[in-house]
């Protein structure tokens, strides 16, 4: 007769034991993708030897901005240009160096990350004055 309850409150002993072990699951997602009115952004244009900075895009007070498609291409000359993407605050996001009659496109698939509230500038200079850099960069709007 022991036996059996001693056996029972060892029964009873190792549920309680693996109920308590067991965790609801979590885990963090990251930034989730707006859906609101348009998400996405896209901007596209050409730079001359040596132009000023450009600001592309100015995330929203209250979204990042991540960039995940890049396109560069350079058309004339014998030399290159060497584009920059960088934040606002001058963090540098990326440095390039693209050369005559080629096409560089970058994906990235988790994407550049511009932090809420500040801007994308696209800076960079060409190796001669009749390079031009052009370029077609996207992405879309996220909730922190």
């Amino acid at each position: 007769m022991w036996k059996n309850i001693v056996a029972l409150a060892f029964l009873i002993l190792s549920v309680r034991v693996l109920l308590d072990g067991v965790s609801p699951a979590s885990a963090s997602l990251g930034p989730m993708v707006v859906s609101g009115s348009n998400p996405i952004v896209s901007k596209g244009g050409s730079r001359t030897h040596n132009a000023a900075e450009e600001t592309l895009f100015t995330a929203p007070s209250d979204q990042l901005l991540i960039i995940t498609d890049i396109d560069f291409t350079v058309y004339y000359g014998n030399s290159g240009c060497y584009p920059t993407l960088k934040t606002s605050s001058g963090d540098i996001l990326g440095k390039w160096f693209v050369r005559e009659d080629e096409n560089m496109v970058i994906s990235k698939s988790s994407g550049l990350i511009i932090p809420a509230g500040e801007s994308l500038i696209l800076s960079g200079t060409c190796g001669h004055s009749y390079n031009n850099l052009y370029y077609a960069i996207s992405g879309h709007y996220a909730v922190q």
